[in-house]
């Protein structure tokens, strides 16, 4: 399949290191990240990329002071009676 520019003669075959915007037509470097002559952006990217979920992840710290204050408690509770 040969790539013809808008602004290239249809004879004409496209150089190896251009490639032609789709947007204006024009020819750019197949390097290029924008179109020189538009400004449009030539390579694809997810416009929102997925994340991966986050494992839960025990904070062990807050468990221990939660389970000491329980326990506090408790042992208060009985030696008050």
């Amino acid at each position: 399949m040969t790539v013809v520019a808008y602004n290239y003669c249809m004879s004409e075959q496209l150089p190896a290191d251009m490639k032609v915007c789709p947007y204006c037509g024009q020819l750019t470097s197949t390097k290029a990240n924008f179109c020189y002559y538009c400004a449009r952006e030539l390579v694809a990217r997810p416009e929102h990329p997925a994340e991966a979920a986050k494992p839960f992840h025990v904070n062990w710290v807050v468990v221990g002071v939660i389970l000491v204050v329980i326990l506090v408690v408790v042992i208060t509770v009985f030696l008050l009676r």
